[in-house]
């Protein structure tokens, strides 16, 4: 059975016959009967009452009944995909890091709702990490990733960023514009919750350099990390786009030396994954952004 054999089937019962049926779906009298007769050799009983005009079997009574819902159901199907290509309708389901999201997405997430309203959009925060492994198991389409980022996701590089040293007032750093990683050598570092990518990232170019800096303490939420910076618990390394504001009290700040520390930002989902109208006029949104925040993506 097919929906098309269904679909002969019952405008037969509602135009009350072969040929007058066949003008509805556009095929001969002849493709109609054969349609109703596989249909009937499939569920072995008449479905309909030849004897009498095209009077519907109690089988098909059944059948039609059924036949009609089918039916309505691939029409709404269609109609409720045909939304979504359109973007009438649909979902985003999109994954941040704590870190910088306001200043990445406030505007951009704004405009995607202005421009597509009938879009509901499901934000999740999260460490890049677990954001990786959502977007692995299904749960979210699309994620702020830190790059570099295994072979299994597709990315479009969104920013590139230098790191800004924030160091407590006072400190026999301040004062100077640029330091470099070896300038920290021994300090108390304040760093981001575990599950940050930025974390190991760090570790990983401090190693490579000989540079040890004693981790005391950790948090996900930025103004905490500048306070307890103020309160001269530690340094802390964070993006520039972080600090957009200017420098908060009690702090200062010294540009980071080192071009293979950055904080590379990328769109990613996964490798082989059909992304979704409203995921692809996400990427357009972001694509029409300021530079920094469009890199790679036009």
């Amino acid at each position: 059975m097919n929906l098309r054999v269904l679909r002969c089937f019952v405008e037969v019962v509602r135009n009350g016959g072969f040929s007058a049926a066949a003008r509805v779906v556009c095929a001969t009298q002849s493709t109609v009967s054969k349609a109703v007769r596989s249909l009937e050799d499939e569920y072995g009983t008449p479905l309909l009452d030849r004897d009498n005009g095209v009077a519907l079997t109690a089988a098909g009574e059944t059948v039609y009944r059924r036949a009609l819902a089918i039916l309505a159901e691939k029409e709404a199907m269609d109609a409720e995909l045909g939304a979504q290509q359109s973007l009438q309708h649909g979902t985003l389901r999109f994954g941040v890091p704590p870190v910088a999201c306001d200043r990445l997405f406030a505007r951009p997430l704004s405009a995607f709702h202005a421009r597509y309203p009938g879009i509901r959009m499901e934000l999740h925060e999260a460490g890049c990490y677990a954001l990786e492994e959502m977007v692995l198991r299904g749960e979210l389409e699309m994620v702020l990733a830190l790059l570099p980022v295994s072979e299994r996701f597709e990315t479009a590089p969104l920013c590139d960023e230098p790191l800004i040293a924030v160091l407590p007032e006072g400190h026999p750093l301040s004062g100077r514009s640029c330091i470099r990683l070896e300038d920290l050598d021994g300090s108390p570092f304040i760093q981001f919750e575990q599950g940050f990518a930025l974390n190991p990232r760090i570790r990983d170019a401090c190693l490579r350099r000989g540079v040890s800096l004693r981790e005391t303490l950790c948090s996900s939420q930025m103004a905490f990390i500048i306070s307890l910076v103020a309160a001269g618990l530690g340094v802390a390394l964070i993006p520039r786009l972080m600090l957009t504001e200017g420098t908060p009290a009690g702090v200062v700040t010294a540009h980071l030396d080192a071009d293979d520390l950055r904080w590379q930002g990328a769109l990613a989902w996964r490798k082989g994954h059909t992304l979704s109208p409203p995921a692809k006029a996400w990427l357009d949104i972001m694509a029409e952004m300021p530079p920094r925040l469009s890199q790679g993506l036009r």
